[in-house]
């Protein structure tokens, strides 16, 4: 094999090594954004999750005889 042909093939590889290290890098970017939205909406749905549980509750201590007729 003559020496220019190898360098131009071990060029070829640094330049798809150089693509593929760039793809990596914008791949584990989004991955963390997205890691970051999920953790954001799980904390939404804990919240949400409380909020009902309260109103739930603060809705059960009352007995039947305190609710309104439907008509009301």
């Amino acid at each position: 094999m003559e020496q220019p042909d190898m360098q131009q093939k071990l060029t070829e590889i640094e330049i798809r090594l150089a693509h593929m290290d760039q793809a990596l890098t914008e791949l584990s970017d989004a991955m963390f954004d997205q890691q970051k939205l999920i953790r954001g909406l799980e904390e939404t749905c804990d919240e949400l999750r409380q909020r009902m549980q309260a109103v739930s509750e603060s809705t059960d201590t009352g007995s039947p005889d305190d609710e309104k007729p439907p008509h009301y």
